[in-house]
This record gives C-alpha cells, sequence and structure tokens, in this order.
C-alpha cells in the first residue's frame, strides 16, 4: 500500500466505495482501494470530537461498525453511537443522545432503515432508525437475565449480532453460551409498538428461536 497501516481494529466494507478500516494506533479511519490507503477521518488525537472527517476524533478502541443509509456508524465503550457520512468530506456526528456503558456490536437491516445494537451492560438488543432524528431507540429484546426458550425477555450478555436480508437478527449470548435469533416486523410504516412481558410471544413482537441442535453421524462398521 501507499500509505501504512499500524494496528487495524474494525473495518467495515460500504458497497460502491470500498473497504474501511480504522487503525486504532494512529486514531484514523482510511479507505482501502486497491493497494491504496487514503486517510478519511480522524486528527491522530484519541477523543470522541464531531466534525468534518479530519477535524473529526475516536478513541483507540472501537468494537465494531457497520454500514447503512449511506454511512458507517460505529460503537465504542462507554460512548454514543458515531455516524460517519461515506463520501464529501466524511462528516462525523452522534445522533443518538444517550451514553451507552457496554456497547459491543451493531448492525444495520436495510428492509427496516433501523440499526440493531447489543447493549451488555442492560442485557438488551436494542433498535433506533438510520435515518431518523436520533431519540427513538427501542428495547426489542431483553431486559431480564437468564434464560428461557422462545422468550425474547430473557438475554443473559448480548455480544455479538448480525442479521440477513429478510430482517432476522442473530444475537450470540455469552453469559448463556446461546446464539438465538430475533424476527423483526417489517410490515409497520412506523416504529412498531413492541411487548416482551408475556410468557409467550406476542404475533406484534419479535419473535426469539433458538437454532437447531446439530445432528452427529457415526459410521457402522462390519
Amino acid at each position: 500500500m501507499t500509505s501504512s497501516v499500524h494496528h487495524i481494529f474494525a473495518m467495515c466494507y460500504a458497497p460502491s466505495t470500498g473497504l474501511f478500516v480504522f487503525d486504532y494506533y494512529a486514531n484514523k479511519w482510511g479507505l482501502i482501494a486497491g493497494n491504496t490507503f487514503t486517510h478519511v477521518a480522524g486528527t491522530g488525537v484519541g477523543s470522541s470530537d464531531d466534525g468534518a472527517g479530519l477535524s473529526a476524533s475516536f478513541p483507540s478502541q472501537l468494537n465494531s461498525c457497520a454500514f447503512g443509509n449511506g454511512a458507517l456508524w460505529m460503537t465504542a465503550p462507554s460512548s454514543r453511537i458515531r455516524k460517519m457520512i461515506v463520501g464529501g468530506s466524511y462528516t462525523v456526528s452522534s445522533p443518538f443522545s444517550e451514553v451507552f456503558q457496554k456497547l459491543k456490536d451493531i448492525t444495520y437491516v436495510a428492509v427496516t432503515d433501523k440499526l440493531y445494537i447489543t447493549d451488555e451492560s442492560n442485557s438488551v438488543v436494542r433498535e433506533m432508525s438510520a435515518s431518523g432524528n436520533g431519540n427513538d431507540i427501542t428495547t426489542i429484546a431483553g431486559g431480564r437475565t437468564g434464560f428461557q426458550a422462545n422468550n425474547a425477555t430473557y438475554i443473559g450478555s448480548p455480544f455479538g449480532i448480525t442479521s440477513d436480508e429478510a430482517g432476522v437478527l442473530y444475537v450470540v449470548d455469552k453469559q448463556n453460551r446461546h446464539v438465538f435469533s430475533v424476527r423483526i416486523p417489517v410490515s409497520q410504516t412506523s416504529t412498531p409498538t413492541l411487548s416482551h412481558e408475556a410468557t409467550d410471544t406476542p404475533s406484534s413482537s419479535p419473535t426469539i428461536t433458538p437454532p437447531p441442535t446439530p445432528t452427529q453421524s457415526q459410521e457402522t462398521t462390519g
């Protein structure tokens, strides 16, 4: 590459643009295109200042990032969710006012145009609009520690999260050593009101389902 990268801590691919990587040693975001690394954001000083890309700053540790709605979204410990517009001056902002203590992972679902994050300190999965005003944060799963199959209110320690094209979330529960799925309603034109207090999941709420248990085949010897 034409510019050196010291220590990559996070990376995210943006279609039609390229691969973005965060160098936590240099506290900078860069775009890799071919063999070229272009510095697009970050002053090089570990902080959390918003602004145009090269005037913005980032903490050394970023937990994860996701691309959605024309922007990179990133999480960091004891911080707000940060947004970096892809292209132009790569403006960085903090659209959500809430400070999360232990944000772990983030994913974007195109069919709902929403972001989903794992909040380990509160044992919940949260939903927020990627194009709203930043104040529409909703808890869609969790709130009670422990484990109950098919009950979206119980999550021990949500960690990693990803999604598929149909709007199904897959969440790692580190405490229970479990991976579960949450199906998000996509038919509503506005943010749905979700309830997780019943022992059986209501039809208007996301459904949470454990994955099937793998089967092991055995060879028969004569």
